[in-house]
């Protein structure tokens, strides 16, 4: 992310360099940058029954601990659940609930 942020930023130096006559040729016209692949991690049901049976006596870690649950199951990024509100929840004919919600991009 580093990398792509610097090259980010020389893109936006090349453009205001072009816009003066600083630089006739934008030398990054071709360029294509490759973004290494990275594999997910996912907690395995193991470790998630793990973390729903640790004796917690922390009412702050509680907390904390339903919240992490509540995005592990519902797949809601936290910053996601930190928005959600009633609205956001559908009532199903069939008695089922949904979330619907924008997806907030990090």
């Amino acid at each position: 992310a580093t990398i792509q942020v610097a090259v980010i930023f020389l893109r936006k130096l090349i453009g205001i360099g072009q816009q003066k006559k600083y630089i006739r040729i934008d030398p990054f016209a071709d360029y294509k940058a490759e973004l290494p692949h990275r594999t997910r991690r996912y907690l395995t049901t193991e470790e998630l029954q793990r973390v729903l049976q640790t004796p917690i006596i922390d009412k702050q870690f509680e907390r904390a601990r339903q919240l992490f649950i509540f995005c592990a199951f519902t797949g809601l990024a936290r910053v996601d659940m930190q928005r959600l509100k009633p609205k956001h929840i559908t009532h199903n004919a069939d008695g089922t609930e949904e979330i619907r919600i924008k997806r907030q991009k990090t």
